[in-house]
């Protein structure tokens, strides 16, 4: 798969999302992180689709990913508390949310 196939799933998905489609969107950017898998917005576009499905364990496995490949990526650590504070982990959100300042 080319740069432009994934980068069109990517599309896919954030449309999906914009769209409150998100089980779709989760579809898009599965299939396009599995052709690009060192895609650090991949994972965290698809944590963002996973939190509003209340998937709360992918979600929070997927920003640990971006963390992983983009440790310097101020968004994963955003996505991280993001799903803690949406299951009432507010001192662990709050951790995260400081990375991210």
């Amino acid at each position: 798969m080319t740069a432009e196939e994934v980068e069109s799933l990517k599309t896919q998905g954030n449309e999906c999302v914009r769209s409150k489609n998100f089980a779709e969107a989760v579809i898009h950017y599965t299939h396009a992180a599995q052709k690009d898998p060192k895609n650090h917005m991949l994972y965290s576009n698809r944590s963002l689709a996973f939190l509003k499905l209340q998937q709360f364990y992918y979600a929070l496995e997927d920003a640990k990913e971006t963390i992983k490949l983009q440790p310097y990526w101020a968004k994963g650590y955003f996505r991280k508390g993001e799903v803690h504070f949406a299951v009432g982990n507010y001192e662990t959100a709050l951790l995260s949310y400081e990375k991210y300042t």
